[in-house]
């Protein structure tokens, strides 16, 4: 496995930090429609295709269907990309984008 490869993928314990983040009466939820499963998608913020780190500042908790299916699949992407950036700038003091991405050392 490459540095890059590890450093877009989502670990165990990210996906954790990601879901008690998520959580509402001790159960994660989705942040689009508030469906509460411990089952959630990870979505990126950044894709992995543009580098997008697997940080719990660059992820979401998405409840596959309709909500990840529907970021990914459908003409409303913009606008919900939208509502995960507000999400994510909303829960993490100094967020930016310019750290979400991999940057190869050398």
């Amino acid at each position: 496995m490459t540095a890059r490869t590890k450093a877009l993928a989502v670990s165990p314990a990210e996906r954790e930090a990601v879901l008690r983040r998520q959580e509402i009466d001790g159960y994660p939820c989705c942040i689009f429609c508030g469906k509460p499963s411990r089952e959630l998608d990870m979505a990126h913020y950044i894709p992995r295709s543009k580098s997008g780190l697997g940080i719990e500042q660059n992820l979401v908790g998405l409840c596959r269907f309709p909500c990840h299916s529907e970021l990914d699949h459908s003409g409303r992407r913009k606008e919900l990309l939208h509502k995960v950036k507000a999400y994510l700038q909303s829960q993490y003091e100094n967020w930016t984008e310019e750290n979400l991405v991999y940057r190869k050392e050398y």
